[in-house]
């Protein structure tokens, strides 16, 4: 199992759905480089404790496309719950002002390194 964090700077007033969101980052993991025992029956238990001393409070969840409600023609799909959105003030390093930190942690089963992109060409 994969552990990726992607770190994303809070910018604004969140409450009236006006603040601005800036990818600050992400980083993939293995779970066998980490503390966690990966033959563990409370490994994802054990992950989401740990993430929520390190990047704070839970606020939501990851959700993903279910590939097996495509193949059998499901229009309306299924969700399954991949991860957990957690937000943290944060100190920036050269003054005394703080921000909010929103960290999403995904659990990836398999992590796809290579991307294929088919670019449209226009004109044609």
């Amino acid at each position: 199992m994969k552990i990726r964090t992607s770190y994303l700077q809070v910018i604004g007033d969140d409450s009236e759905g006006s603040a601005k969101r800036y990818h600050a980052g992400e980083d993939t993991i293995d779970a066998a480089d980490t503390v966690f025992d990966e033959d563990s029956p409370t490994l994802t238990g054990d992950i989401f404790r740990w993430s929520q001393r390190e990047y704070g409070r839970c606020v939501g969840k990851v959700y993903v496309d279910n590939p097996e409600s495509d193949l059998q023609g499901d229009a309306g799909g299924t969700a399954i719950q991949c991860g957990w959105v957690f937000v943290k003030r944060q100190k920036y390093e050269d003054c005394n002002e703080t921000f909010l930190m929103e960290t999403w942690v995904t659990l990836l089963d398999k992590d796809e390194t290579v991307r294929t992109v088919e670019h449209h060409e226009i004109g044609r």
